[in-house]
């Protein structure tokens, strides 16, 4: 990988990927609202997912850390700002994290948080 912004954005792609192997339902990724970004937003058996991906060489990484209460918080308002501007019925919703690994040969090991914070 040329840079971390490669890397993030092969990491997102393949969390995308390892969530449609469990039957998830991509809506869009990368949504932006008011300076705050979700990686992936997805329908999982009728339940919506707002997903940050966190893309990480070091396998000490510990995912307790890396998403503080500010950016909580951003993800909050955007995930309001999807269901206000999407027109999506609303449905219970849930916020999940996954950590992507590179493995070698563009691969990535995956790590699911399913309901890693409460809305």
């Amino acid at each position: 990988m040329a840079n971390t912004k490669d890397l993030g954005k092969a990491g997102e792609e393949a969390a995308a990927e390892y969530l449609k192997s469990k039957g998830f339902e991509i809506l869009t990724t990368n949504y932006f609202h008011k300076g705050a970004e979700i990686d992936i937003i997805a329908l999982d058996n009728g339940i919506l997912v707002f997903c940050e991906v966190k893309t990480r060489n070091n396998p000490d990484f510990d995912p307790d850390f890396s998403v503080n209460k500010s950016k909580i918080r951003k993800l909050k308002n955007a995930a309001n700002g999807y269901y206000f501007y999407s027109g999506i019925d609303e449905h219970e919703c849930r916020f999940d994290l996954i950590i992507a690994r590179p493995a070698g040969q563009g691969k990535f090991d995956i790590t699911h948080y399913i309901n890693a914070f409460d809305y």
